[in-house]
């Protein structure tokens, strides 16, 4: 992550001229793509870390203000100039690129665990719960509940009990 945010900061100290074909929005769709690369890096190292719980959160927060920071170099270099809606691409690549990534983890996630959303013992515990409650209002037995159903619960074309 540092050392392709070097490359970005050597980039744009106007040191090198890359010779590329000239199309509309070349410069913000650069900027859109490589800002997009700093995010999934660090979106990856961030996950690494245990202290972290969201690290989209602290991916884009880095690659946003590193965008911002690039921007108020570029201030200081000759022959460059500052330009906003710079950021606001770099910003923009950051949120595309980590939610890709997000969804593509979610869904290897769900695959390979398939009670993904129940994860959590509260969740569990709440569904148990709401079960419970429509239980009681339907007048349903409890799970493991052996005897008799009461009448109006007992299947219509059954025999007579007792026979």
């Amino acid at each position: 992550m540092l050392s392709y945010s070097i490359w970005i900061y050597y980039l744009s100290s106007g040191v090198v001229e890359i010779p590329l074909p000239d199309f509309p929005f070349q410069d913000k769709i650069f900027h859109t793509i490589a800002y997009g690369i700093l995010a999934s890096i660090s979106w990856l190292m961030f996950r690494q870390w245990p202290f972290f719980e969201r690290p989209w959160l602290w991916a884009w927060l880095y690659t946003a203000g590193y965008g911002i920071s690039d921007e108020w170099h570029q201030y200081y270099v000759p022959g460059r100039y500052v330009d906003a809606w710079d950021v606001v691409a770099d910003a923009l690549g950051a949120a595309f690129f980590i939610s890709i990534l997000e969804i593509i983890r979610y869904r290897n996630e769900t695959i390979r665990d398939p009670v993904i959303h129940f994860h959590s013992q509260k969740n569990v515990q709440r569904l148990a719960q709401k079960l419970g409650q429509i239980r009681h209002q339907n007048g349903l037995p409890q799970p493991g509940y052996r005897e008799k159903l009461p009448p109006h619960l007992e299947p219509p074309n059954s025999p007579p009990s007792g026979c």
